[in-house]
């Protein structure tokens, strides 16, 4: 985690996400890296809403980049780690709570603006 700052992003490595995450292949030990919020749409809770609400959410797509763009993130705690990501779709929203680890240890879905 790091300071996103207010104008444009990190003033130390220009990206724009407070919280990102690092992906590691087990076979050839390549890092891959991006903001959380486009890894937590492979959740299998996040393709469940949005097929609730007739949309085919295939995470290898650039509907899917698109539709991370949408996620609101909010850290809760810093220590220890506790996240909060908040996804629209039409008049509903799903909530996934994470821990330190950046495991979802809780889910929950309302109707926008409550």
């Amino acid at each position: 985690m790091h300071d996103s700052g207010d104008q444009g992003g990190c003033s130390q490595c220009n990206r724009q996400h407070r919280i990102e995450v690092a992906e590691v292949c087990h076979q050839c030990k390549s890092v891959a890296r991006g903001p959380l919020t486009i890894a937590i749409l492979a959740h299998p809770a996040v393709t469940a809403f949005y097929h609730d609400h007739g949309i085919e959410h295939q995470f290898a797509s650039w509907e899917t980049f698109r539709r991370a763009q949408t996620v609101e993130e909010e850290i809760l705690e810093e220590e220890p780690l506790h996240i909060a990501l908040t996804i629209p779709c039409g008049d509903e929203e799903l909530q996934l709570y994470l821990d330190d680890a950046l495991d979802v240890v809780e889910v929950t879905r309302s109707t926008r603006g409550r």
